[in-house]
């Protein structure tokens, strides 16, 4: 039996600072019920109020297989209406298939994005305190490629190292991107530059994700040019895109070549700036150090660059606004390929280290340990 009472600990008093008298609402598409019972523990410990909701895959697909514009409608309507009642949101994702929904019609899958996901993922984010999460599976450790003990301790230290230490530790990041004007990335079919926007990057210490790890923010919206190739696939609703190389001009993506490339660019085409850049992330969390076939570790994986295509976040807001939000990720170390990244012209990552004098103590990340 997995012990998840340290991850509890970090979800209630860490991330969402859960006071008492406050209602908390825990959201579970699968099942996870060791994890959900610790947090109901840990929530109750702090004096606040515990609620959840489950939904199980396969009658999840169910509904959306069939599903009508009016349904969504009237079943967000109460979703959103649940919503405004708590004071913090904890979103939990444990699939036992990655690919159960892949056989739904696109024009469901469509119509179940447009009226329910993107509503209530709005209305999450208005919530004060929220946070989404993954169970460790059995899935996600074939996807991994990796035991079910091993993908459990590896999941345990990347959600429960100190965050508060490994953001004060990569500020010297933080400071270098913020006066940073020009990024270049250039690794194997990829050469790619952008400028910044002015405002400092995001440090993602915990608050809204776990695992997580990284810094981000967004490139002027027009300024991406050249051709970039992602190492790393990515999925979503059911499809996996492979082997994903995008060309840009005047920061619109161009040209696409990848696995189910028709899906893809159909997918970025139904969606108002899907075909431009909403953030650019460094992935920072040392416990991640190879590509788990999981977005949320994926973008946080250590020697790791992301774009996202789609919605610009408001904490770095290029003006790009979406209903989708896609993480592409290109892993820079030299096992998948290696690669360079460069601010204003100096290299400041070869092949997922960093080389420059004032960021070398990032390699060491490591030593942080849980809280």
């Amino acid at each position: 039996m997995m012990n998840y009472q340290l991850l509890a600990r970090t979800v209630i008093i860490d991330s969402l600072q859960v006071e008492s008298g406050q209602h908390v609402f825990i959201d579970i598409a699968g099942e996870a019920h060791e994890l959900v019972e610790a947090l109901i523990h840990e929530i109750y410990e702090a004096g606040a109020f515990p609620y959840y909701r489950n939904c199980p895959e396969r009658e999840h697909k169910a509904i959306i297989e069939q599903c009508s514009m009016v349904q969504l409608d009237r079943w967000a309507s109460t979703e959103l209406a649940r919503l405004q009642e708590v004071d913090a949101y904890i979103g939990i994702r444990s699939e036992s298939n990655s690919f159960e929904l892949n056989d739904i019609a696109p024009e469901k899958m469509q119509l179940y994005y447009e009226h329910f996901v993107v509503p209530f993922q709005e209305s999450v984010s208005k919530i004060p305190k929220w946070i989404v999460l993954r169970a460790p599976t059995p899935s996600m450790a074939q996807h991994a490629e990796m035991s079910s003990d091993g993908l459990y301790q590896l999941f345990m230290e990347a959600c429960c190292m100190n965050y508060k230490q490994w953001a004060l530790s990569v500020e010297p990041l933080v400071q270098l991107m913020t006066y940073t004007k020009e990024v270049r990335i250039v690794a194997p079919e990829t050469d790619l530059t952008f400028r910044l926007i002015r405002t400092a990057p995001y440090v993602c210490d915990g608050q809204f994700n776990l695992p997580d790890g990284e810094v981000f923010t967004a490139p002027v919206i027009d300024s991406t040019e050249g051709t970039i190739s992602f190492n790393v696939p990515t999925s979503i609703a059911g499809l996996k895109f492979q082997k994903v190389k995008m060309t840009f001009q005047n920061g619109k993506v161009v040209d696409i070549q990848c696995s189910n490339r028709d899906e893809l660019i159909q997918l970025l085409d139904g969606n108002s700036g899907g075909r431009y850049i909403g953030e650019f992330g460094i992935g920072l969390n040392p416990y991640i150090q190879k590509p788990m076939g999981n977005i949320l570790f994926d973008e946080k994986m250590f020697g790791s660059i992301h774009l996202a295509l789609g919605q610009s976040y408001p904490m770095a807001y290029n003006g790009n606004e979406s209903n989708i939000h896609l993480d592409f990720v290109l892993c820079l170390s030299e096992k998948y390929g290696g690669g360079e990244l460069y601010f204003d012209g100096k290299l400041i990552n070869r092949n997922g280290v960093f080389v420059c004098p004032e960021l070398i103590s990032l390699n060491d990340l490591r030593s942080l340990n849980a809280t």
